[in-house]
């Protein structure tokens, strides 16, 4: 009798703890996400300067005026519980005169530029950087008036991918009207891509100096 009295209370007790764990699991792998990439600033120094240095060549080889990258990320929610997607540049190098955008461009919602992500897409979709003349976006578009308002006249997104996932993509800026930079350039530009997408899936730890 007594066996019997306390298997239901221990399957009752096993159900509870069960669904404790369940409900908290969730919050537990969160949290211990959010603290193993909570790094140190100059852990990822070296590695930047890294990147830097090979968007500064990548920029001199295919006679660019800026060259950056820009990256993919979440920014809390709207109200019908989509998440805010947004992209900021992490990374830029210019020629000598031309400015910096970088302040500019941070935490851009997606849907503002839906230009430069059909752009990524095709990128992603062909394997190959896509370059474009500024006069054939569309007038009074976001991205149109951005690169008009800096005198760009061409410009090209190669997509970045870790694995199979989209990360960001290279961009690249020229003041000059040259839709078409060559067989030979956009070789480079998907090699320097390679080589930008293995630097950023190695450990920055890897890159220590």
């Amino acid at each position: 009798m007594e066996l019997q009295f306390l298997i239901p209370i221990a399957v009752f007790c096993g159900a509870f703890i069960g669904g404790v764990i369940l409900a908290i699991a969730p919050k537990l792998k969160s949290l211990f996400k959010h603290k193993h990439f909570h790094h140190n600033p100059l852990d990822t120094l070296a590695r930047d300067m890294k990147i830097q240095d090979k968007l500064a060549e990548l920029r001199v080889k295919i006679g660019a005026n800026r060259v950056y990258i820009a990256k993919f990320h979440n920014g809390e929610e709207f109200f019908d519980g989509m998440s805010i997607k947004k992209i900021s540049k992490t990374h830029e190098t210019c020629y000598q005169g031309v400015s910096h955008e970088f302040l500019s461009c941070q935490n851009i919602m997606t849907s503002l530029v839906p230009e430069a992500m059909s752009i990524v897409a095709l990128s992603k979709k062909t394997g190959n950087p896509i370059i474009k003349c500024t006069k054939s976006l569309s007038e009074g578009g976001f991205l149109n008036n951005h690169l008009t308002g800096l005198g760009i006249k061409t410009f090209g997104k190669y997509r970045l991918l870790i694995g199979e996932r989209l990360v960001g993509y290279i961009g690249m800026h020229f003041k000059e009207e040259k839709c078409d930079i060559g067989s030979e350039k956009l070789q480079i530009i998907k090699e320097m891509g390679g080589v930008i997408e293995n630097i950023f899936a190695t450990n920055p730890k890897d890159f220590e100096i």
